[in-house]
This record gives C-alpha cells, sequence and structure tokens, in this order.
C-alpha cells in the first residue's frame, strides 16, 4: 500500500480546472493481476505537456506526469511535473492503470494511503488516458445508483474504501461512460 504525499496533492491542484480524480484507500489491483505491457513505455502529448511512462521493477512503471500552465504572469510560463508509480491491469477488453505516490518519496509516517484509477485506451501512437472523474462518482453515490463503500472527508470529499474486487467491478461497468472516465487523447511526439 502506498501513501499519498504532497506530490498527490499537487496532482489533484493540477486538475482544479477540469474535473478531479475519484481517490481510493485500497488499490484497483490485486499483486497476481498487474501486467506489464511494453507499447506503453514513452512520451505521450507533447514535448512539456503529457505523459512519460518508463519501466520501473518487475511490472512497476514509473509515471511522470508534465502539466504546462501557460503564462501566469510576469510574461514566463509555469509547469509541474508530478512523478507517480502505476500498475497496469487488464479487465476484460478495457486497461486501467492505479497510480499512487512513488514508494521513495514517501516520507511522512502519518500520511494516509490512496489510489488514483486511469482508463488508458492504446491504439498505435496514441494513448487515451482518463481519471475516474470525482464528480460522476459524488453524483452516483448521493443518488443511490451504486452501493460502492466508502468515507467522507471534510464533509464532502468522497475517498473510496471498496476492496480491489469491488473496486475493478466498479470501474469495468462504467469503462464506456464518458461521465465517469472522459478520455482525451494524446500522441507521441514526433
Amino acid at each position: 500500500m502506498r501513501k499519498i504525499i504532497s506530490s498527490l496533492a499537487a496532482l489533484i491542484t493540477l486538475l482544479v480546472m477540469g474535473c478531479g480524480p475519484a481517490l481510493s484507500l485500497h488499490p484497483l489491483y490485486n499483486e497476481e493481476d498487474v501486467i506489464f505491457n511494453p507499447s506503453l513505455v514513452g512520451s505521450w502529448g507533447e514535448e512539456n505537456d503529457g505523459w512519460n511512462f518508463q519501466k520501473a521493477k518487475g511490472n512497476v512503471y514509473s509515471v511522470t506526469f508534465l502539466l504546462k500552465w501557460g503564462d501566469m504572469g510576469g510574461g514566463s510560463d509555469r509547469s509541474d511535473t508530478l512523478n507517480l508509480e502505476g500498475r497496469l491491469i487488464q479487465l476484460g477488453s478495457y486497461m486501467f492503470m492505479d497510480v499512487t505516490s512513488r514508494e521513495s518519496d514517501i516520507k511522512d509516517f502519518l500520511a494516509v494511503p490512496v489510489h488514483v484509477f486511469l482508463r488508458l485506451s492504446l491504439e498505435g501512437d496514441s494513448l487515451g488516458i482518463a481519471f475516474m472523474d470525482d464528480s460522476w462518482l459524488e453524483d452516483i453515490i448521493e443518488q443511490n445508483k451504486e452501493p460502492i463503500k466508502h468515507e467522507l472527508l471534510n464533509g464532502s470529499d468522497i475517498l473510496l474504501t471498496a476492496s480491489p474486487k469491488e473496486l475493478q467491478q466498479l470501474v469495468l461497468k462504467y469503462a464506456d461512460d464518458k461521465k465517469a472516465f472522459d478520455i482525451e487523447y494524446c500522441h507521441r511526439p514526433n
């Protein structure tokens, strides 16, 4: 189990311009579910705005997310880099990646373990990536459409507490729902 640190908080901050990712206490995988797809390795997106997946150890990916914000005042562009580790699983015809802070970055023994789920769609030189949307998750829980185990943080933020098996059933059930996983495509740089 991995722990949240400032980099996962940075991910949430980076995504406030759109919808944020749903957070989970437990991973989406059991160790026997984890696979490695060498086609995913490399850079995806623009030079200063995109994703990079590299093989770490075993079936673990080193994942770097780079977001260029553009001119934030003062005439210079701002960018943020988030370093994560990921584990890929195949559920039916869908690929998902569980990302969390890198084990080597975990320093705070009081940290809370969390995971974020990505739906991936790899088609040649195009990679579709989508976070499970926290607003969508909040809506289906509030409307009692999905009885998934969860807790509320700060009175409103949802933290999934379901088991990996239950989480797999959830993401598989809604894999094609654009409100749950709004996939955006990026390409390998030229």
